[in-house]
C-alpha cells in the first residue's frame, strides 16, 4: 500500500527564499537516495485556495508518496537529504503561538474496489 506524507507549512509570504525552498522540497525526489536508488514515489505541491477560513494560516502543501513505511521512516530519520531540506525550510515560516509553522500528516492509503 501507498504511503502519503502530507506537509503543510505557513510561508511568510515576504521571503525572498520562499520559490527556492519550494524547488528544493520538488527536488527531494531526485536526490533522496536509500540503498542506491531514488525512493521516493512522487512530490505534487500547490497553494491554498480554500474559501472556507479554516486554514489556520497555513499556505502551502506538499504530497509524497512511498512505497512503503520503511521508506517514510527513512526519509523523516535518516536522509541526509530531508534532514538539509528541514534547515532551509525553517527560517521561511512563520511560527504559530502552539506550532513551529509546520504540520505533518501521515497515512497508508485505503484502496477501495
Amino acid at each position: 500500500m501507498t504511503i502519503t506524507h502530507t506537509v503543510v507549512f505557513r510561508f511568510n509570504i515576504e521571503s525572498t527564499d520562499v520559490q527556492a525552498v519550494i524547488k528544493q522540497f520538488h527536488n527531494l525526489k531526485n536526490v533522496c537516495v536509500r540503498q542506491g536508488r531514488e525512493y521516493i514515489q512522487s512530490i505534487e505541491s500547490g497553494v491554498n485556495i480554500s474559501e472556507e477560513g479554516l486554514d489556520r494560516g497555513f499556505t502551502y502543501v506538499f504530497i509524497v508518496k512511498f512505497d512503503n513505511k520503511s521508506d517514510l521512516d527513512y526519509y523523516v530519520n535518516d536522509d541526509i537529504e530531508h534532514k538539509n531540506f528541514k534547515l532551509a525550510v525553517d527560517p521561511v515560516l512563520i511560527k504559530g503561538e502552539h506550532d513551529n509553522g509546520a504540520l505533518v500528516f501521515d497515512f497508508e492509503c485505503i484502496e477501495r474496489k
